[in-house]
């Protein structure tokens, strides 16, 4: 089936304002031939994979470490310990009723208010703190396939990856591209280890290689190897299982074709 990014992301109700394919206009409305197998997954798994995303988390770990973030946190937790202290003393002292434990029940009620109001307080600062450390926008969704691999742009890739800016790559550059674990290899090449990427199940794209089946009868059927498509007929998916299968038969000969290029 033929896709473009803008129009799953339609299908599935999503704002592209929402996800970190905005600005990419022409890679979105590229069209690519694959099997109806999309989702739309929260980019917060995926998020290290595109460069605002990660830019933004990098400043929210940066901000983390500074000391006005620390000491707003710190003073959280001393009023998590303090509130606590406070409910189990109250909590022990529950069956008193004489008026010097009402009188201090009072004021630990009391401190427990404020102490509450302050949490709510430095929590608000915590996160204005963090929303201030950004300039990019908390994105929502992105789109995976098969639930394995997301989508990503090689425009993206490459201002994760600069080393990727300097392939020339031409036409990966107005197509989408998707990618699996593409964190994990920035990180291991920014920690100085050696890496090496090995090909998968997308060796072969869409026209690449073809498949020939041949009937008795002198007639003959082509299908796209990635796709399972008849050549040509991009709506039915893996046609070739179903075709095989009903002139099992009648068919005598399967031939594969290569097409790729060097």
């Amino acid at each position: 089936m033929i896709f473009t990014i803008s129009g799953l992301l339609s299908r599935y109700g999503v704002n592209i304002e929402n996800t970190p394919y905005e600005g990419q206009d022409g890679i979105n409305a590229c069209t690519f031939d694959a099997a109806d197998f999309f989702s739309v997954a929260d980019v917060e798994k995926y998020k290290m994979n595109f460069a605002r995303l990660r830019e933004r988390e990098l400043s929210i770990e940066a901000l983390k470490r500074g000391g006005a973030y620390i000491g707003v946190t710190s003073a959280i937790k001393a009023i998590k310990d303090r509130l606590t202290t406070l409910s189990e003393y109250n909590r022990e002292n529950s069956l008193f009723q004489n008026a010097v434990l009402k009188e201090e029940e009072n004021r630990v009620a009391s401190e427990t208010k404020r102490l509450r109001a302050e949490k709510a307080r430095l929590l608000s600062e915590a996160k204005r703190l963090v929303s201030s450390s950004s300039r990019a926008p908390k994105c929502a969704s992105v789109l995976a396939y098969k639930d394995t691999v997301v989508c990503n742009s090689l425009q993206n890739m490459s201002l994760v990856l600069p080393e990727l800016g300097g392939m020339g790559a031409s036409r990966l550059e107005n197509i989408p591209i998707f990618t699996r674990s593409f964190d994990k290899l920035t990180a291991k090449l920014n920690n100085g280890e050696r890496v090496a990427v090995v090909g998968g199940p997308c060796l072969l794209g869409t026209g690449e290689m073809l498949i020939h089946v041949y009937h008795r009868d002198g007639n003959s059927f082509c299908f796209d190897f990635n796709t399972g498509n008849y050549r040509g007929d991009l709506i039915k998916r893996n046609a070739i299982g179903d075709h095989i299968r009903e002139n099992a038969k009648n068919v005598i000969k399967i031939i594969f074709e290569n097409k790729k290029t060097p």
